[in-house]
């Protein structure tokens, strides 16, 4: 994983220009933004529950 804020800058960027082309690309960072965040907190939620299961067993 990597620092996001880069990359909302470039989408915030993007969204700002005039023309399609910017906008498409926009959206498909957008997506791509989403699935990162989705991934993100997956990760939480699997290390939250790994971390639960641990410590009851302890």
């Amino acid at each position: 994983m990597f620092n996001m804020k880069k990359i909302i800058d470039i989408y915030d960027w993007l969204t700002e220009q005039p023309g399609e082309t910017s906008k498409r690309h926009a959206e498909e960072l957008e997506k791509l933004i989403f699935e990162d965040l989705t991934f993100r907190e997956k990760i939480l939620q699997s290390y939250e529950r790994h971390k639960d299961t641990t410590d009851t067993a302890d």
